[in-house]
């Protein structure tokens, strides 16, 4: 197909639109750079989730301790009460 080369030239010169001075090469960059900042998230959320996990089951471990502790105090305290009352 003829001058469909021309298409696909990108100029060294910059673009300038409505008085912004824009570089023809980095519209092809931009995709490049957003993937890989998209990556970058991932791995990050991947990161935090992992961290929240762990946190989560120390609390929940903490969480169980205090209510085992809680269940003998209440235990502990109703045969008090069964024994005074008699």
């Amino acid at each position: 197909m003829p001058g469909s080369a021309d298409w696909f030239t990108l100029c060294v010169e910059p673009l300038t639109v409505g008085g912004v001075v824009l570089c023809r090469w980095t519209t092809v960059g931009w995709p490049h750079k957003m993937v890989q900042l998209i990556e970058q998230v991932a791995l990050q959320w991947e990161e935090d989730e992992e961290r929240f996990r762990k946190l989560q089951l120390s609390d929940l471990a903490a969480f169980n301790d205090r209510v085992d502790a809680l269940t003998v105090l209440t235990r502990l305290q109703c045969y008090y009460w069964r024994a005074t009352a008699c």
